[in-house]
């Protein structure tokens, strides 16, 4: 996820251009009411939230995803959608599913036969 996925995707959630900052993206200044910025020192990403005029739990990230993702969990509570399962990992998680399902059954009826 980049910083202009990032504002879509927040956007399309219902969030304003003012619940965040994603610097060169964000086309008003920092208004200091709590938003979370997302902001590039360097070589690496930085976000913060900005509450008048003081930055408060900053957190670094290697990576542009990374930070975009942190971002996007923060301001929704869910994980932004990943990449699809292979056809052997999908075939993987129906078989464990399906395993805890059995073990769930299994324990309801030995769960109903005690007195």
């Amino acid at each position: 996820m980049n910083r202009l996925e990032l504002d879509k995707e927040l956007k399309g959630r219902g969030l304003t251009e003012y619940d965040y900052y994603i610097t060169g993206v964000s086309r008003h200044g920092l208004g200091g009411h709590g938003e979370i910025v997302l902001d590039r020192e360097g070589s690496r990403w930085v976000t913060y939230s900005y509450e008048r005029g003081i930055e408060l739990d900053r957190r670094h990230f290697d990576t542009e995803d990374e930070a975009c993702r942190y971002v996007f969990e923060y301001l929704t509570d869910t994980p932004p959608m990943g990449r699809r399962l292979t056809e052997d990992e999908a075939k993987k998680a129906r078989q464990t599913q399906r395993l805890q399902i059995a073990d769930y059954e299994r324990w309801l009826r030995e769960r109903s036969r005690k007195p």
